[in-house]
C-alpha cells in the first residue's frame, strides 16, 4: 500500500499515512480540496482536489423509471362518484329544460281552454258550460288519473323509464288543473255571479279556486268542495311527483 504525505496549515509534511486515514484526516478539514498531497509516482506536490484517489469524481445517479400509476379502489371509488354527480347535474338541468318546455306549451293550452270555457259561459250559460265542456275536461282527467295508475306508476320504479313517467305525471297535472280550474270556475259564478269571477281573474286566474272553495264552503255545497279538494291534490301531487323523479332519473 502506498504512502501518503500533505502538508498541515502551519506547512509543515506530515507522513507516511495510508490512504484511508489521509482521506479520514481529509474529510474533517474546512478545505480539504486545497490541501498539498504527495504519493510515490507523483511528478511534484498536487492538491487533493486533483488527485482521483482521494476525491473520486461524483457517481451520476441512474434516473429512475416513473412510478407505475396505481389507481386504488378508494380512488376509483371516488372517479366514479364524482362522474355520477357530474351525470345527476346534467340529468337535473336537462329535466329543468324539459319541464319548462312542457310546462309552458300545457300552460298555453290551459289558458286557451279556460279562455273558451269563460267566453261559452258568458254566451251560453253555467248549465250549458259545464254539460259541453266540463263533462270532456272531467272525462280527460279521469283517464289521466287511469293512465297514471296503470301504466306511469308501474314505470317509475325502474330507472330508466322514470323519464317518461315524470313526463306522463307532469303532463297529467295540467290535466287535473285544468278541471279544477273549470270546476271552480262555474262554482263561483253559480253561488256568487260575475264578480267573483272578475275578483279571481284579477289573481291571475289561480283565484278563482279559492273563490269557489269560499263560495261552495259558505253555501254548504261539499259535492264542489270536496271535487275542488281532490283536484288540488291531484294537482300538486303529480306535479312534485314529477319533479321528484326527473330528480331521480
Amino acid at each position: 500500500m502506498s504512502a501518503w504525505y500533505y502538508v498541515d496549515q502551519h506547512r509543515q509534511t506530515v507522513a507516511p499515512l495510508p490512504q484511508d486515514r489521509l482521506i479520514s484526516l481529509l474529510s474533517g478539514m474546512a478545505r480539504p480540496g486545497e490541501v498539498f498531497v504527495w504519493c510515490a509516482g507523483f511528478d511534484a506536490w498536487k492538491r487533493a482536489a486533483e488527485v482521483e484517489q482521494l476525491f473520486p469524481p461524483p457517481k451520476v445517479a441512474q434516473p429512475l423509471p416513473p412510478v407505475p400509476q396505481v389507481q386504488s379502489e378508494l380512488t376509483r371509488a371516488a372517479a366514479r362518484q364524482h362522474d355520477a354527480k357530474s351525470a345527476r347535474a346534467a340529468n337535473t338541468a336537462w329535466a329543468k329544460e324539459t319541464l319548462q318546455g312542457i310546462g309552458a306549451f300545457l300552460l298555453m293550452l290551459a289558458i286557451g281552454i279556460g279562455s273558451v270555457t269563460l267566453l261559452m259561459m258568458l254566451l251560453y250559460g253555467a248549465t250549458w258550460a259545464s254539460e259541453n265542456l266540463l263533462h270532456y275536461v272531467s272525462l280527460a282527467a279521469q283517464w289521466a288519473i287511469v293512465v297514471c295508475i296503470v301504466i306511469l306508476a308501474p314505470l317509475s320504479a325502474f330507472r330508466k323509464t322514470r323519464v317518461v313517467s315524470a313526463i306522463g305525471f307532469f303532463s297529467s297535472s295540467y290535466i287535473f288543473g285544468t278541471c279544477l280550474w273549470m270546476i271552480g270556475l262555474l262554482t263561483a259564478y253559480f253561488y256568487w255571479g260575475l264578480k267573483s269571477i272578475i275578483i279571481g281573474m284579477c289573481m291571475f286566474g289561480v283565484g278563482l279556486v279559492p273563490v269557489a272553495l269560499l263560495a261552495s264552503l259558505f253555501n254548504s255545497d261539499w259535492t264542489a268542495l270536496s271535487m275542488m279538494l281532490i283536484g288540488v291534490v291531484l294537482t300538486y301531487g303529480a306535479r312534485m311527483l314529477a319533479f321528484w323523479m326527473f330528480e331521480n332519473v
